[in-house]
């Protein structure tokens, strides 16, 4: 109790308080009273900042204790925060630093705190175009991923480079996998090397024929197969099937004939 006509009053335990005031003077008293709850203040915590490298995978924030609810800054980045049910994620979709606020309590009682997420963007990987090599090539292909440094990994992978030696005829993926020194980051990027088969090729001529006049020649290979043509005199041709050339001066010649796409000849 106090007798002050502006008293202090200090609660010491959270509850349900009654406060009664009596005034009295020479006409008399008068007694009013207001019923007060007192929350008790806790303070809440959450976890150290936090780095991350640009990734689809959701981060669960967790404040303690339970029972409040996750702001994020800068307001623009809202959508970053994903609410299922009591539970809060964070999208780590977004390179940027971002300050997440943990706030429990009532608009009279309440406390917050704070964390940073830094996230970082992945370094911009190029592992170069597809490629097409013909299964009997012993040479290795030598291979270019950008930015220098990082690693191959596929099927006929040796260091930098491929080779179709011993494998099949099919596609094989190559994956190129660069780390960031600076942030740890990384990123991987992929080709497809296009390993194509080598049929025996040869064409059917007449053996002998005249001197300005059509000849027909034949080629013996799969459908849809382009071949290109040397006919000897110094002109050459492409076809994907029989071709005709002309011969203006007698002579003996040699015909060869040779796969666009994989270097045989015959």
């Amino acid at each position: 109790s106090n007798t002050s006509a502006f008293p202090h009053i200090l609660f010491t335990t959270e509850g349900a308080y009654q406060v009664s005031v009596n005034a009295t003077n020479e006409c008399g008293s008068t007694t009013n009273g207001r019923s007060f709850t007192v929350d008790k203040f806790i303070q809440v915590t959450v976890s150290q900042d936090s780095t991350f490298c640009t990734n689809p995978d959701l981060i669960k924030l967790t404040g303690i204790p339970s029972g409040g609810y996750w702001k994020i800054l800068p307001t623009s980045a809202s959508s970053l925060l994903k609410v299922n049910g009591d539970i809060t994620y964070f999208d780590p979709s977004l390179p940027g630093v971002y300050t997440l606020t943990y706030h429990r309590g009532n608009s009279y009682c309440f406390s917050e705190a704070s964390k940073k997420f830094t996230v970082v963007a992945l370094p911009i990987v190029d592992a170069g175009r597809d490629f097409n090599i013909c299964s009997n090539e012993t040479k290795p292909f030598n291979l270019n991923g950008a930015p220098i440094g990082g690693t191959w990994t596929g099927t006929g992978i040796k260091g930098n480079t491929f080779s179709p030696v011993g494998l099949a005829v099919g596609n094989y993926i190559l994956k190129y996998t660069y780390t960031d020194p600076n942030t740890l980051c990384l990123n991987t990027d992929q080709l497809i090397a296009h390993v194509l088969d080598v049929p025996v090729t040869g064409f059917d001529v007449q053996i002998q024929g005249c001197k300005d006049q059509l000849i027909t020649y034949t080629p013996f290979g799969p459908a849809n197969t382009t071949f290109n043509w040397d006919f000897g005199d110094g002109t050459t041709g492409t076809s994907t099937g029989p071709i005709t050339h002309i011969y203006h001066i007698g002579d003996t010649y040699t015909v060869k004939i040779g796969r666009a796409s994989c270097r045989e000849r015959v």
